[in-house]
């Protein structure tokens, strides 16, 4: 349903009709807040733990959050993932540094204490796209002196890999192109490469639950990947409304004027 009730809180779900049932796929392709509060922080009446917060933000650093990457740029931030750890290191009062489980289910769907950059975002996404390696980012291709010599040339640096099961890596491609046919970024279907993505919305005001940061991440082709778009438009509102358009517009430019068609295999 459309509302996850723990000890008395509610926490609710985008639709407050509910979704119906969820798998991993399904929740992705409709971003089903209940689902993950489930899977990150349980639900007794289900009879399901949840991974915790100490699960959650030892995946968060593998995908890449919580930590600088290494982009060829200065100010890279490193974010924050969010767990009870980092809130007794951020506080000094002790009524502050206590974790509740309610913090659980707020990390569990990237909203509460996490702090995450698009370039982040933008990283996973091609984790996933990849199908399960982490590479150091980098602007500058190659670095040419005055006499036409390359004096640098950066090249792909993988700083890890193998973390997850490809089987694993395979259900979230296939939830994030869901996304796309049948779930909240079904405008992409109009692109001539076939895309997959996921939405987010992301509230940064507990005052005004209307106020929410705008998010979509997308990769394509689905089949051998070649690019990542990452939109986050601040203070922009749902994430399938505002972010999507244009990542939509982004892709379209790229296919017409950069995608590379794969060879065609040869004759025999």
């Amino acid at each position: 349903n459309g509302d996850l009730v723990y000890n008395g809180y509610h926490f609710r779900g985008w639709n407050p009709a509910g979704l119906g049932p969820m798998n991993v796929r399904t929740a992705i392709a409709m971003s089903s807040d209940i689902f993950f509060y489930t899977v990150g922080g349980g639900q007794a009446a289900l009879n399901i733990q949840g991974l915790g917060p100490e699960r959650i933000d030892k995946y968060d650093y593998l995908f890449g959050m919580g930590q600088k990457l290494g982009i060829d740029l200065p100010g890279e931030q490193p974010g924050i993932i969010g767990g009870p750890d980092e809130r007794k290191l951020a506080f000094s009062d002790p009524a502050r540094q206590i974790w509740y489980p309610g913090d659980t289910y707020h990390i569990s769907i990237g909203q509460g204490d996490m702090l995450v950059t698009p370039l982040q975002v933008a990283e996973w996404t091609a984790v996933v796209a990849n199908g399960g390696t982490l590479y150091k980012p980098y602007i500058v291709d190659k670095v040419i002196d005055n006499n036409g010599n390359v004096v640098l040339q950066n090249k792909p640096a993988v700083i890890r890999a193998g973390f997850i099961d490809p089987a694993n890596i395979e259900v979230v491609r296939e939830g994030m192109r869901m996304t796309v046919t049948q779930g909240t970024a079904k405008s992409l279907q109009a692109l001539p490469v076939d895309a997959a993505g996921k939405t987010g919305t992301a509230q940064f005001d507990s005052a005004n639950p209307n106020a929410a940061h705008a998010w979509f991440t997308a990769f394509a082709p689905y089949e051998n990947p070649q690019i990542v778009v990452t939109v986050l438009i601040e203070a922009g509102g749902e994430g399938s409304t505002a972010a999507t358009p244009v990542v939509r517009e982004t892709l379209q430019w790229w296919a017409q004027h950069r995608y590379k068609q794969p060879a065609a295999p040869a004759s025999k």
